[in-house]
């Protein structure tokens, strides 16, 4: 050409737009004009003629398909190149839907992507003056659609039916472009969940969803399918796009099954922690039944009570399907049984109630053994001291947050009072200084109320946030004569491959 061309060049990057300015022009077929936004292009477009475009995809406040958008509505059919460093499938498409003439991906040596994009400004100039501009264009999309590494086909909006598919879908499908066009598009591509093919409504602009792709060789293959609504040739069409994701499938059911196996060796190790605990439990058992000292009976019983409160937490966690978080309102009713069963309490005296707000309560590990064993202390105290010389009672027990999200817990009965020289500040049983420590554990506080009876509240704050939903159980693990947990390991390998 006897004119240089003018090319407008739309980057939000002032660096490459000087570097693209310097390239073009050094080649001497071009007079470049560099604009750092498509709003302000968009502007000068209306006021200077040009003979090409080059525009980056991202760029704020309007995008690069935008701007083709844009363009094309109103000023013209002016050759546009996206120059860019997104790749996506969906851009690609979306871009061959508004009418680009080429679509460039950055990357790689800079000086040979200046060199294919001079070719590519040239190609699309020369073909925009030809009388042959249409049949090109058929050419240019055919040649940009059959080297994608992805599966591409045109549906007939109306009918379903394949009007073209590109040489990745042919490859995928398994057949040829005779056997496969004029077929309905659901005989290939179904809905991921089911592997049938319905026809469903394809009408929406843009989907992007999984779906099983039923080759002619009877496979199913995993795949991640777009579609966008378009007209093309004159004609209202549906472009799908589709990429095999048999590698990712793979790759989330090899975590899955990893995951998996974590959680059941987790799950033996409270199990065994559990069984520890109470084999600890049980010997302190034995040790009381060969002493005729009530005192010592006294203490090894005490301590046997710890150790199942720790026990019963591990117990809860390796029947819940949530290895982190205690149920907590199962946790105390079980807790409270074993006190009664293990202290001889006549229920028909002694009522212990129990209230829990709100009742799918959850804690951690850190907070739920802490809060079991302050509650298995003052409990016992309560048995051993309230209700001294008098037929019985009543010990209440309640846990809820209060509106500042607090945890508060209340242990009090209604015996006849600790003694007015006792102070928390100063006490000396080993209960109530274990309850203290527990509770500078928790970052919490500790007040006792005189009554009639004792009250004794905790506050301390929440460390772990309010389920909306209970996790079911799961199953229990079986009894000690199950494989050990190295078996168990080799048994989990050998069943996940």
């Amino acid at each position: 050409m006897a004119d240089k061309i003018r090319v407008l060049y739309v980057d939000d990057e002032p660096a490459l737009l000087d570097l693209c300015k310097i390239f073009l022009e050094d080649s001497g077929e071009f007079s470049v004009e560099t604009i750092e936004s498509a709003s302000a292009a968009l502007v000068l477009l209306k006021k200077e003629p040009f003979d090409a475009i080059v525009s980056d995809y991202l760029m704020p406040g309007m995008d690069g398909i935008r701007f083709l958008a844009e363009v094309r509505t109103h000023v013209g059919k002016i050759p546009f190149i996206l120059f860019t460093g997104k790749g996506r499938e969906e851009i690609v498409i979306e871009a061959i839907a508004h009418g680009v003439d080429f679509y460039l991906q950055k990357g790689g040596n800079p000086k040979a992507q200046f060199a294919e994009l001079v070719q590519k400004i040239r190609a699309a100039v020369e073909r925009r003056t030809s009388e042959n501009a249409f049949k090109e264009s058929e050419n240019r999309y055919r040649s940009l659609v059959d080297t994608m590494q992805f599966g591409i086909v045109v549906i007939d909006a109306q009918t379903h039916t394949i009007l073209q598919a590109n040489p990745k879908a042919l490859e995928m499908i398994g057949g040829t472009g005779e056997s496969v066009l004029g077929l309905v598009c659901h005989h290939f591509i179904c809905p991921a969940e089911s592997g049938k093919c319905p026809i469903t409504d394809l009408g929406q602009m843009i989907d992007t969803s999984e779906r099983i792709l039923l080759t002619r060789r009877g496979e199913k293959i995993p795949i991640l399918k777009s579609v966008i609504r378009t007209m093309l040739g004159g004609k209202e069409v549906l472009i799908e796009s589709f990429i095999d994701i048999t590698d990712r499938k793979k790759a989330e059911e090899a975590q899955i099954s990893s995951l998996h196996e974590k959680e059941l060796l987790l799950k033996e190790i409270h199990h065994r922690v559990k069984n520890n605990l109470q084999t600890i439990a049980s010997l302190l058992y034995l040790q009381s039944l060969s002493t005729d000292d009530e005192a010592i009976k006294k203490m090894l019983n005490e301590a046997r009570s710890r150790v199942s409160a720790m026990g019963s937490i591990h117990q809860k966690l390796y029947q819940s399907a949530d290895l982190t978080r205690i149920p907590f309102t199962d946790y105390i009713s079980q807790l409270i049984e074993y006190l009664k069963e293990s202290d001889g309490v006549d229920e028909t005296k002694i009522r212990i109630s129990v209230s829990v707000k709100p009742e799918d309560l959850f804690f951690d590990l850190d907070t739920g053994i802490p809060c079991g064993l302050i509650i298995n202390e003052l409990v016992m105290n309560a048995l051993k001291y309230a209700f001294r010389n008098r037929p019985g009672g009543t010990i209440t027990i309640r846990m809820a947050r209060d509106e500042t999200d607090q945890n508060v817990l209340l242990v009090s009965d209604d015996g006849h009072g600790i003694s007015e020289d006792f102070e928390l500040t100063t006490m000396k049983s080993l209960g109530m200084t274990i309850v203290a420590s527990l509770v500078r554990q928790l970052g919490g506080t500790m007040e006792m109320v005189r009554q009639p009876g004792t009250t004794i509240t905790i506050r301390f704050p929440t460390q772990a946030p309010l389920p909306s939903q209970q996790p079911a159980s799961a199953e229990k693990p079986g009894a000690d004569d199950e494989p050990g947990i190295d078996e168990k390991i080799k048994r989990i390998r050998a069943h996940h491959g």
